[in-house]
């Protein structure tokens, strides 16, 4: 039940080195929402779509050729890919002289 959570943590520490060579520059914290929008949330959708059709059984028929190539590995991946995404969805802007 919870295997997409499993890559998760390998994609937030895959994540961190850029994050964390930001952390003593100048400049605030920031979140990239177009790249949070166009990046994870699909994955974060392809991610949880078995998990959705158990759900809704309506989806099953629309997702059949999907879920039927549909394997925990790719979930898995998944889970390290919208990881990574959201961990370097955060940014220092620097600040600007005035």
């Amino acid at each position: 039940v919870c295997y997409p959570a499993c890559g998760l943590p390998v994609g937030a520490l895959l994540g961190l080195e850029p994050l964390l060579s930001n952390r003593n520059a100048p400049g605030r914290w920031r979140f990239n929402w177009p790249k949070a929008i166009l990046l994870c949330l699909p994955t974060l959708v392809f991610m949880l779509l078995p998990y959705f059709t158990w759900r809704s059984p309506w989806l099953v028929f629309i997702w059949a050729n999907l879920l039927a190539t549909y394997s925990m590995d790719l979930i898995f991946v998944l889970g390290i890919l919208f990881g990574y995404f959201l961990t370097t969805s955060f940014y220092k802007q620097p600040k600007t002289a005035d």
